[in-house]
């Protein structure tokens, strides 16, 4: 959520489109981060849990939903249409 709301702040600053066709911004998940370094160790850390949760309850649900979470990059990024 931290992440999300860094990246929602960035925007409001203002971001111009590099391209001049683009109309709108679309956040999406992204390996890295454009919303800073606390954020980002936030995010390496999330990664973290979730792994050691992986191998810690290893066949539970509870490792099942780490996996799927993992799916997911933690990162964000803005993509101009």
């Amino acid at each position: 959520m931290e992440g999300y709301n860094a990246m929602l702040a960035a925007l409001k600053r203002g971001k111009s489109f590099e391209n001049e066709g683009s109309t709108r911004w679309l956040l999406t998940p992204a390996e890295e981060t454009e919303a800073g370094s606390a954020v980002k160790k936030i995010g390496e850390r999330a990664v973290e849990y979730l792994e050691r949760v992986k191998k810690v309850h290893a066949g539970t649900p509870w490792a099942q939903m780490a996996e799927m979470e993992l799916q997911v990059p933690v990162g964000w990024k803005w993509m101009e249409q």
